[in-house]
């Protein structure tokens, strides 16, 4: 279910901005400072970047379950290694890595389409401004939360495989 939730916000991205592209003018801010002030323009193009990354971040997010599949030396679970669980206990945690995995990679896809969003309401404002801070605090704490709950549970499961 993730992973459907993930492709279909990059494709609301992907609307958004080809909507919007006929509507922008020639020369966008594309960089705000920390009063939320516009020091970088750029090209209306300059959107599909942010798609891009929020694919590509969306697409590694969601690999990490097949990564430690095929090397579980290289994900990190808390304090341990997925190598260092035996067989059994990584059959049981995998799906648990999955989900994890998946419900990331929708925090990052909604970061993303609610950066796009903003980024071109300040392009078609005549004032523009871009006040993101509360919705970064909410991705971090949003990002923090799902890992803890998810590498608790895991850590519970794996407890629970060995008594």
């Amino acid at each position: 279910m993730p992973k459907i939730v993930a492709a279909v916000l990059a494709l609301c991205s992907a609307f958004l901005i080809q909507r919007s592209l006929p509507n922008l003018p020639a020369r966008i801010p594309v960089h705000f400072n920390g009063a939320g002030k516009p020091n970088g323009w750029g090209s209306p193009h300059t959107l599909w970047v942010l798609l891009v990354f929020q694919v590509l971040l969306a697409g590694i997010l969601l690999s990490m379950s097949l990564w430690g599949r095929r090397f579980p030396g290289s994900i990190h679970l808390g304090t341990q290694r997925l190598s260092d669980f035996t067989p059994e206990q990584r059959e049981r945690i995998w799906p648990l890595l999955d989900q994890m995995s998946g419900w990331l990679s929708v925090m990052t896809s909604l970061f993303f389409v609610f950066i796009i969003r903003e980024s071109i309401q300040a392009a078609e404002s005549s004032n523009p401004e871009f006040h993101a801070g509360w919705a970064a605090v909410l991705f971090v704490v949003g990002m923090v939360g799902l890992a803890f709950y998810y590498l608790r549970r895991i850590s519970k499961m794996a407890l629970a495989a060995e008594g």
